[in-house]
C-alpha cells in the first residue's frame, strides 16, 4: 500500500520532537530581546525617523530645518520630540531599526510558537491539535504584512506633514510585504496539513 505524504511525515517527525526545548528558550530569549528595545529604543522621549529631502537636493553637513518641536538634522534624520502613540507605533526607529508595532508582533509570535512546541526532549510532536495555533500565527504574519504596508504610506504622509512638505521617507517597493503575506498562507495551509496528519495518526492508533 502507498504511503501518503502525511503518514511519512508523521512517522519521520511525529514520534519524537528533540530540538523542543532549544526552540522554546531561544524565543524566550527572542521575547527578552524585543522587550530589551522596546525599553531601550522606543521609551525615549524623542524618535529618530530617517528622511529625504523632497526635491532631492544634497544633505548639509549643519541642521537644515526646525519645525516647532521636530527638527531635521543632517545625514537624513528627523527628531521628533515627545512623539504621540501612533507615531512610535508606526514610524521606524532609526536607532532601533524597527516599528514598535512589529516587536509587539514578534513577542505574540513568540508566544504562539511556544505554545505549540513540545516542553520537554522527546515529546510526541503530535500530541495534540496545534491547527488553531499555527492559523493564527498565519493570520498574524499576513496582518503584520497589511499594517506594514499602510504604516509605510502612514510614515510618508506624517514626515511630510511634519515638515511641510520640505522632507519624505525612502521610498519602497512592497516585494518583501508580498512575500510575508504569502508565507502567512503557507502557515494556514500548514495548520490544515497538521490537522489532517493528526487525524491519520489518531485513525492508526486505533487500528494497531
Amino acid at each position: 500500500m502507498k504511503r501518503s505524504f502525511f503518514s511519512y511525515f508523521v512517522e519521520a517527525y511525529g514520534n519524537k520532537y528533540p530540538y523542543g526545548p532549544r526552540v522554546r528558550r531561544t524565543l524566550w530569549g527572542l521575547i527578552g530581546f524585543c522587550l530589551l528595545s522596546i525599553l531601550v529604543d522606543h521609551c525615549n522621549d524623542k524618535l529618530f525617523v530617517a528622511a529625504l529631502p523632497a526635491s532631492g537636493s544634497a544633505y548639509e553637513t549643519k541642521t537644515l530645518s526646525t519645525y516647532a518641536q521636530d527638527t531635521v538634522l543632517s545625514h537624513g534624520r528627523l527628531v521628533i520630540a515627545e512623539p504621540t502613540l501612533m507615531q512610535r507605533m508606526f514610524l521606524p526607529n532609526l536607532y532601533a531599526d524597527c516599528k514598535l508595532f512589529t516587536l509587539i508582533g514578534m513577542i505574540i509570535a513568540s508566544l504562539i510558537i511556544i505554545r505549540m512546541t513540545p516542553k520537554q526532549k522527546g515529546e510526541h510532536l503530535f500530541r495534540r491539535d496545534i491547527s488553531g495555533s499555527l492559523h493564527l500565527l498565519g493570520s498574524l504574519i499576513i496582518l503584520h504584512a497589511v499594517i506594514t504596508y499602510a504604516a509605510r504610506n502612514y510614515a510618508t504622509n506624517e514626515v511630510a506633514a511634519l515638515t511641510n512638505g520640505e522632507f519624505t521617507t525612502t521610498p519602497f517597493f512592497p516585494l518583501l510585504l508580498c512575500a510575508e503575506g504569502y508565507a502567512g498562507f503557507i502557515v494556514i495551509a500548514m495548520g490544515t496539513w497538521y490537522k489532517r496528519a493528526v487525524k491519520l495518526q489518531e485513525e492508526k492508533d486505533l487500528t494497531i
